[in-house]
């Protein structure tokens, strides 16, 4: 996924949402999601450190979010593709819109 958008909220609302929808799926052990800066970076520990970086602007009520920079641990990449439909699937739920 490269890039998403969502209405009626602004990056720092949307991670609080993101970080609740992780701990009712149990993930929140091993990913969160924060705000640096402009970014909304989504980091994933567990035998080794991913880091998804996403740069925001403004975008109507919202914004819009679009991949920046992607470190991928050595042990992470045969799981990256489930990765990222699980996180496409949390995104989607809580009101991100994938484009």
């Amino acid at each position: 996924m490269h890039s998403f958008e969502v209405d009626n909220s602004t990056p720092q609302e949307f991670v609080v949402v993101v970080n609740r929808s992780l701990e009712d799926n149990g993930l929140s052990e091993h990913v969160r999601a924060s705000v640096d800066g402009d970014d909304i970076v989504a980091r994933i520990n567990w035998l080794g450190s991913t880091e998804l970086r996403y740069r925001t602007q403004p975008s109507g009520s919202g914004f819009q979010a679009e991949l920046q920079r992607q470190q991928v641990a050595l042990l992470h990449g045969a799981f990256q593709s489930r990765f990222e439909e699980r996180f496409e699937e949390i995104l989607s739920k809580v009101g991100a819109r994938l484009i």
